[in-house]
């Protein structure tokens, strides 16, 4: 998926310069002028909310083995539009559900043939979205030693042990999913009994194929060594 989009400085500082270089007192246009950038001020404000709005994360997904970032310009729109109201857009937040491929054979084939046409895939389609409760047991089948990560990322062990006391739990008790982002892959880390996810940490995670998932939590595709980034992480 494409990175956010982002509102250039330039664009900010255009309109004032305009001014500063037509104001003359004197000039009888000087009203029609301002008028004139003020409009295309206006424009541009919105063109930049449209697409801060557009960039931001609206779902992590729990995709098979791995969670992915999903902005809300990257969600498939009919899609959206036949999804439970539960797995709407949040004007503020950021939703965390799982996804599951449909048992109906002809539109899990559309589905394969849309992703490897490089159309939507899983992750962008919530009418496929169900709550993360429901594939916990799936989740954390899939679940990764933090040591990985530790060893990954060659973490210092002061740097470990900070983040370790940031989740109030023991190294044992936790665990990690790799999490592709929009513009940075990262880690989920989730409490290695319950499946909570305890927050994002962007640590470089590790894409090598895990475990057979369980029968009917399956993917489009095995998750490759280096996935694509999707989107700025959750920032």
């Amino acid at each position: 998926c494409p990175r956010t989009e982002s509102v250039k400085p330039k664009t900010v500082v255009m309109g004032p310069l305009i001014t500063l270089i037509i104001y003359v007192p004197a000039k009888k246009s000087l009203r029609f002028d301002l008028m004139v950038i003020a409009m295309l001020q206006t424009v541009a404000l919105l063109y930049g909310l449209q697409a801060i709005h557009g960039g931001r994360p609206a779902f992590l997904v729990f995709n098979v083995n791995r969670f992915d970032v999903v902005a809300v310009k990257d969600v498939d729109r009919e899609s959206l539009g036949r999804a439970k109201e539960e797995f709407g857009i949040s004007l503020w937040g950021v939703k965390t559900v799982a996804a599951r491929l449909p048992d109906d054979p002809k539109k899990r084939a559309d589905l394969y043939i849309s992703a490897l046409g490089g159309g939507a895939d899983l992750q962008h389609l919530p009418e496929f979205f169900l709550p993360l409760e429901e594939l916990r047991d799936s989740m954390l089948a899939q679940l990764r030693p933090m040591d990985e990560l530790r060893k990954l990322n060659a973490l210092e062990p002061e740097a470990w042990q900070s983040l370790l006391e940031e989740f109030g739990r023991a190294e044992s008790e936790l665990g990690y999913l790799p999490m592709v982002g929009n513009a940075k892959d990262g880690a989920v880390i989730l409490d290695a009994k319950s499946g909570e996810v305890l927050g994002i940490r962007l640590l470089t995670p590790s894409f090598e194929s895990p475990p057979k998932p369980d029968e009917g939590s399956e993917g489009l595709s095995p998750t490759p060594k280096k996935a694509p980034a999707v989107s700025q992480g959750l920032g």
